[in-house]
């Protein structure tokens, strides 16, 4: 592997972002551009690309949040990234260094499955036997069925696969399953063993927040450019969404005041008493996972 000097990495605090052929006012449905231009720790001009952003537009009143829909990577340091304006109000866009180029190389053996410890959950078995004594057992679970025998726990309706190992104990079976947890401790300090000096400086700069940001942008529906768009379609027509097919590979919605709203269809709400008389009877096992479900508030 080419000899890696910190010099080069890309540096969050010398990064540049610009806003292109920017406005005093925009209006809902406006589209914004910004330019990345990355450097290094030296403040030089980076020459290729494959650095990973994240990169969000928001505002603080309303809460609202929705990220990039396209993002072009020109490979010579350059990097642009557009949202369209879905809301009114004041927007700031924040962008997030999450790893340098340069850390790739890092991740490549757990990519392709070269580390024997590249699963990080922990399943819970719980039961009450016939003598009226809780057991227990934690055992290691993969995204990939383990040999020979495990508890399958995906749903193909989620397109989620998920296997754990059979507990030991003879009188805890799949079925006493309760609930999983990250191991991500254990994960992190046998990443951190195989990581060089330069490594551990490289993980110094990665997860932050681009320095040289862009001010308030706003949005005024004054210019009501809703009607000036071709295709708009008013949110309330919509259709209401259901499940087909695996999910888009691109950003398809906004959060607005905590409430994720898709594209090309609603999402039915309901109150705190409708959701659990809804959930009222249901197995413990299918409740846990809507409560670790992160697109679901309970």
């Amino acid at each position: 592997m080419k000899t890696l000097h910190f010099d080069n990495v890309t540096s969050p605090n010398f990064t540049k972002v610009t806003l292109i052929n920017p406005k005093l006012r925009y209006g809902l449905c406006d589209r914004i551009i910004i330019r990345i231009e990355a450097m290094d720790t030296l403040n030089r001009p980076k020459l290729y690309g494959e650095d990973f952003f994240r990169i969000k537009l928001f505002s603080r009143v309303p809460y609202a949040a929705v990220i990039a829909d396209i993002f072009v990577d020109y490979r010579n340091g350059t990097y642009l990234a557009s949202f369209p304006l879905l809301w009114e109000g004041l927007m700031y866009i924040e962008v997030l260094l999450v790893h340098p180029a340069e850390a790739i190389p890092m991740f490549i053996p757990s990519i392709h499955g070269e580390r024997s410890y590249a699963h990080n959950y922990v399943g819970e078995f719980e039961m009450i036997d016939d003598a009226g004594v809780k057991r227990a057992e934690n055992v290691s679970c993969f995204e990939k069925p383990p040999k020979p025998n495990f508890c399958n726990f995906s749903d193909p309706d989620v397109y989620s696969p998920f296997y754990c190992n059979v507990p030991k104990d003879k009188n805890i079976t799949c079925r006493h399953w309760v609930a999983f947890h990250k191991d991500t401790k254990a994960l992190l300090s046998a990443l951190m063993s195989e990581i060089d000096e330069t490594g551990m400086k490289i993980l110094e700069v990665t997860r932050k927040v681009i320095q040289h940001g862009i001010g308030p942008i706003l949005v005024n529906d004054e210019i009501d450019s809703q009607r000036q768009t071709p295709g708009y379609v008013p949110m309330e027509s919509l259709p209401y969404c259901k499940a087909s097919g695996p999910p888009p590979a691109h950003p398809n919605g906004f959060f607005f005041e905590e409430t994720w709203h898709p594209f090309n269809c609603k999402v039915a709400t309901f109150t705190h008493n409708e959701t659990r008389n809804c959930l009222h009877g249901k197995s413990s096992e299918f409740t846990e996972i809507l409560r670790l479900d992160s697109y679901i508030q309970i």
